[in-house]
């Protein structure tokens, strides 16, 4: 047989041989931890009470940073609201202002008119008075 036929003859070559690195691996691993020292009863609770302090200190933060994230989200709906108002009021101001500008317009025209009116009455009588 040639050699490329040996080769094809076993599909899961590959499986096999990653199956092999892993066990040498998980070998190796175990022995890290049998060799490694192990920490004693009083060791291990004081780790863990040191890990609580952090967790309890963690959360504090957490909350904290929670509480500060929803006032944000509240300032932002509020400043939108009162930009809402505040561009309502310039619309109301500017309706003031256009008002106001037609009232005086109003005014000066009505003023400009009774003044042309009252001179052409004036004119009307003062011909009739002459050739009258």
């Amino acid at each position: 047989m040639k050699q490329s036929d040996t080769k094809k003859e076993c599909p899961y070559k590959e499986d096999i041989q990653k199956a092999v690195d892993l066990s040498q691996q998980n070998n190796l691993q175990l022995e890290k931890l049998i060799t490694k020292d192990w920490y004693s009863n009083k060791q291990l609770y004081e780790m863990i009470e040191g890990l609580r302090q952090n967790m309890t200190d963690f959360n504090e933060n957490f909350h904290k940073y929670n509480g500060l994230v929803e006032k944000q989200q509240e300032l932002k709906k509020e400043v939108k609201k009162k930009k809402n108002i505040v561009k309502a009021n310039r619309k109301k101001l500017e309706k003031i202002e256009q008002l106001k500008k037609t009232k005086h317009n109003v005014y000066c025209n009505w003023r400009l008119w009774v003044a042309w009116i009252v001179s052409i009455l004036l004119g009307i009588s003062n011909l009739y008075l002459i050739f009258g």
